[in-house]
């Protein structure tokens, strides 16, 4: 757990972005991981060196809505999100459509797990093999 988060989901996301607007905070970063079976990305604010993050986690296949509404500067993170993981990002202001960095021969989502890792053999050591 990250010190001032808050969790939300999809239908929550814009409406808590916006409090933080209102609240005179602006969007630091935003952070995508691949869990396996779900997403989760974390959206970074900052207000006087104070951070405030809203977390949220949701199936590979949701669509979510993009805060570029609120943060139009989000187009960027939100476009890599969706070329780097596949991640369902619906509304972005300025969508490229996934071709922001990746080209026709680039690996197609370069960072989604491609392979789920259940367990790791490890040596006498204690150490992964």
């Amino acid at each position: 757990m990250i010190e001032n988060e808050r969790m939300v989901t999809p239908d929550e996301l814009v409406a808590e972005v916006k409090k933080l607007v209102d609240a005179g905070y602006r969007l630091a970063t935003a952070t995508c991981v691949d869990l396996g079976e779900n997403f989760e990305i974390i959206y970074h604010f900052d207000k006087d060196l104070t951070l405030q993050n809203l977390r949220m986690v949701f199936p590979k296949d949701a669509e979510v809505p993009s805060i570029t509404g609120v943060y139009l500067g989000a187009f960027l993170i939100e476009n890599e999100m969706k070329e780097m993981f596949g991640a369902k990002i619906t509304g972005i202001a300025i969508d490229y459509g996934g071709k922001l960095l990746v080209t026709d021969e680039t690996l197609q989502t370069p960072l989604l797990k491609s392979v789920q890792v259940t367990s790791v053999a490890t040596s006498p050591n204690g150490g992964a093999q």
